[in-house]
C-alpha cells in the first residue's frame, strides 16, 4: 500500500487525500450528526408534549380535590351490600355497565376491566366512587382504544379502612 502510494503523483495525493477528509466528513454528517440532531428535536417535542400532560394533570388533580372536598366526603353511612354489589351500582348508575367486565374479587379488592369505554364518564365513576362509596383505585391502567376519548381499562378497586 505504502509502495502504491508513493507511485503516485504529488497531484494524484492530494486529490485522494482531500477525497478522503470529504469522504470522512459526509459519513460523520449523514451517519451521526444528522441522526443525532433529528433524535434531538425529536425528544425536545416529546417533552414538550409530556409537559402539557403534566399541567393537565396537574389541573385534573386540583379539580379531584376540589371535588373531594365537597358533600359526600365527610362521614359515610354504612352500606350493607358487598364490594362487588356497590361497584356494579354504581356503574350501572354512571351507564358503565355494558363495558364493565368483573375478572375477580375479593373480601376488600375488585378487579374490573373496561372495554372501548368513554374516558370521561369513567373518570367521573371513579370520583364519585371515591366520594360517596369510599372505594378507591389502588391500579388503574388505560390505554387508548381506536375510538377518541375511548379507553380500555383495567382497575382494582378497594374499599377504604
Amino acid at each position: 500500500m505504502k509502495q502504491w502510494w508513493q507511485g503516485l503523483q504529488r497531484r494524484e495525493q492530494l486529490t485522494l487525500l482531500l477525497g478522503g477528509i470529504a469522504l470522512g466528513l459526509i459519513v460523520y454528517v449523514f451517519a451521526l450528526w444528522l441522526p443525532a440532531h433529528r433524535e434531538v428535536a425529536s425528544l425536545r417535542e416529546q417533552v414538550r408534549e409530556e409537559r402539557a400532560t403534566l399541567e393537565w394533570m396537574r389541573q385534573a388533580a386540583l379539580e379531584v380535590r376540589a371535588l373531594g372536598g365537597g358533600p359526600g366526603n365527610g362521614a359515610r353511612p354504612q352500606d350493607s351490600r358487598s364490594l362487588a354489589a356497590r361497584i356494579d351500582a354504581a356503574a350501572r348508575a354512571a351507564g358503565l355497565q355494558e363495558s364493565l367486565r368483573v375478572e375477580s374479587s375479593g373480601q376488600r379488592q375488585v378487579r374490573l376491566s373496561f372495554d372501548n369505554t368513554p374516558f370521561d364518564p369513567l373518570i367521573g365513576w371513579l370520583v364519585v366512587l371515591r366520594n360517596e362509596h369510599g372505594i378507591r383505585a389502588s391500579t388503574a391502567s388505560f390505554r387508548s382504544a381506536e375510538a377518541t376519548g375511548r379507553v380500555d381499562a383495567q382497575l382494582i378497586l378497594e374499599a377504604a379502612e
